[in-house]
């Protein structure tokens, strides 16, 4: 058997490195493919079930959840540190809230809850999923319905038990006494409808009826999403259904709907029968009666009290109180159309109220728009004034700071003056003590010249007279030696001749 033997000077070659963007490319492909199994379980879209002034119900379903148990899902509010990072202000969000995983309709789903009643008409919260896979963050607004509050009440809500009337529904077979006022008896005689039978399910609206799911629902929601016609209002269908609808509701009000109940929606005519003004006073009725706030006295009290009582049949209201009897009371046809006229002549006195107040309110709204402008040309002006004198202190400032400058371009312009003064001075008497040194030098040099020229003219007389004195006064010895000279005759020929 032969061995394999490395040989040391061979060195095993490493593979190439992996291309940085082929690296981002198979990690982008391994993020796409990954992801979305990873993070198939999600949250739905959240269905608010309360209204505003109430205890908060929401729920959220998870999708794609039905193969996880209910030990593998947690749902839970998102910490401070979260809701900072994601700019949501925590005290905005109810302290009281609980979160509650049901699997009641097969499918899970997060129920939202709160022990207090909601008074922010929205909410931003974030909630945490966490499952095998990973975990989810997610944010949620929930949008509450405006409470329905009053601001001119119309009077007290009216119960025919509480008049002491004998009022009772009648059967669908029962048939009126025809008369001359029969035609308009009709209005004020109702015979209530039998609710046809729905089968158990979810919400929903089938030919005019409504089926209230097992969760509570408000009157305001109902009547806003089967308005009948987009011009009628929300009140109108609200008052509507109360009317067509009264043993749906506790004490006759509107904010009493109760559960699970099975409403007659009304049609555009039936919706029309109270104007929108009238419906809005009297939702603002029932809502004062909800809330427990004292009504004042009503400006169509009959008119708006005959629309809203339940669909029974009204019998005049007696002095004394009646014993219920079994017999049904025979209904008086011509009072009945009298009654009707008499609520149409109040309807229109009514409506001439309302064209008042609607006067009323136009005239305070013109004084508020004048007020408003004599404001806004009250603080025009004000600018205006305002500018004036920021300008005007714009304008000293500047010549404070002109002034300034001259007098800082003075100030330089002395000093240049002193210092070219000084300067001057000094030259003027370094060239004075020049001339004065020179005219010392000079007359100093004049006189050493005169004394030297006056020596000079000295030296020389003298050296002369002594040269001749010299030579006039002679030694002795030469005395003598000239003597002899004289002494001695010359020769012949050089006799001096001398003239005859």
């Amino acid at each position: 058997m032969s061995a394999i033997v490395f040989h040391p000077a061979v060195r095993v070659q490493a593979h190439k490195p992996v291309p940085r963007a082929l690296r981002l490319i198979i990690v982008a492909l391994l993020t796409v493919l990954i992801v979305p199994a990873a993070f198939a379980v999600g949250f739905g879209d959240v269905r608010v079930l309360s209204a505003l002034n109430e205890p908060l119900r929401a729920e959220i379903p998870l999708l794609d959840s039905s193969e996880l148990e209910a030990e593998e899902i947690q749902v839970r509010l998102a910490d401070a540190r979260t809701l900072q990072q994601m700019g949501i202000e925590e005290q905005s969000i109810p302290d009281d809230l609980e979160l509650n995983l049901e699997f009641a309709t097969g499918e899970p789903r997060v129920v939202v809850r709160s022990r207090g009643p909601v008074t922010e008409p929205y909410l931003a919260l974030v909630l945490e999923l966490l499952v095998p896979e990973g975990l989810l963050l997610k944010e949620f607004t929930l949008l509450l319905d405006p409470p329905q509050t009053s601001i001119v009440p119309i009077g007290p809500a009216f119960r025919a038990e509480d008049s002491g009337a004998d009022t009772r529904a009648l059967p669908p077979d029962t048939a009126l006494a025809a008369g001359d006022g029969a035609g308009s008896a009709e209005a004020d005689v109702e015979v209530a409808q039998p609710e046809p039978t729905l089968e158990k399910g979810a919400a929903g609206a089938d030919d005019g009826w409504y089926r209230m799911g097992d969760a509570p629902e408000t009157l305001w929601r109902i009547a806003s999403k089967h308005r009948p016609a987009p011009g009628i209002t929300t009140q109108q269908t609200m008052i509507a259904i109360l009317r067509m609808n009264p043993s749906a509701f506790i004490d006759g009000n509107i904010n009493r709907l109760k559960a699970s109940q099975t409403l007659r929606l009304p049609s555009a005519e039936e919706a029309t029968e109270l104007s929108a003004a009238a419906a809005f006073e009297a939702v603002q009725t029932q809502a004062a009666a909800w809330n427990g706030q004292p009504a004042a006295p009503p400006v169509n009290a009959r008119s708006d009290l005959r629309s809203t009582l339940p669909e029974v049949v009204r019998a005049p209201v007696a002095a004394d109180p009646v014993p219920p009897s079994t017999d049904l009371p025979a209904v008086d046809v011509s009072s009945a159309a009298a009654t009707q006229s008499e609520g149409r002549l109040e309807i229109v006195a009514d409506s001439a109220a309302l064209q008042a107040d609607n006067d009323r309110l136009v005239a305070e709204a013109e004084q508020l728009r004048s007020e408003l402008a004599a404001a806004r040309a009250e603080a025009a002006l004000a600018l205006e004034s305002r500018d004036r004198e920021m300008d005007a202190l714009r304008s000293q400032v500047e010549r404070l700071k002109e002034a300034a400058r001259m007098t800082e371009s003075r100030a330089s312009s002395r000093e240049t003056r002193a210092s070219d003064s000084l300067i001057g001075s000094t030259v003027l008497g370094s060239v004075i003590m020049l001339l004065v040194g020179m005219g010392l030098a000079a007359g100093f040099f004049w006189w050493r010249s005169r004394s030297s020229r006056n020596a000079s003219a000295a030296g020389l007389t003298s050296p002369i007279a002594t040269e001749k004195e010299a030579r006039d006064a002679k030694p002795p010895l030469a005395q003598e030696i000239a003597a002899i000279e004289r002494s001695i005759p010359p020769p012949p020929w050089v006799q001096p001749l001398t003239s005859s």
